[in-house]
């Protein structure tokens, strides 16, 4: 899974770099996301998933996984720049309700 990680103070953010988060990459995703977090003493993490076109229900879990994780250590997470695609099915799970979605990088960090 090939992500861009920068840090700026107590902000992550995360950009995935793949068209596809499935069941061959969710895991390597969701562990490279994670990495580390409890060291950083951050905010917020923000995925930015511009390039993502696909998303399976692995990645689904995933992204749950993920929000499990920053809850618990009271990190904001934020998802931004998804497709039309992405951000149904996100609607469709009911993800929207759970996670924070975002139009844009900017929106997502204020």
């Amino acid at each position: 899974m090939n992500l861009e990680i920068k840090d700026n103070n107590s902000i992550r953010m995360v950009i995935v770099k793949e068209p596809r988060i499935d069941m061959t990459t969710s895991r390597d995703f969701k562990e490279k996301v994670i990495a580390n977090l409890a060291n950083l003493n951050l905010s917020k993490l923000i995925i930015n998933m511009h390039e993502v076109e696909y998303c399976d229900s692995s990645a689904l879990g995933s992204l749950v996984s993920i929000y499990r994780e920053t809850k618990s250590l009271q990190i904001d997470l934020k998802l931004c720049c998804l497709q039309s695609t992405i951000e149904s099915l996100m609607q469709l799970a009911k993800l929207d309700t759970m996670l924070a979605i975002y139009e844009t990088e900017e929106m997502a960090l204020q």
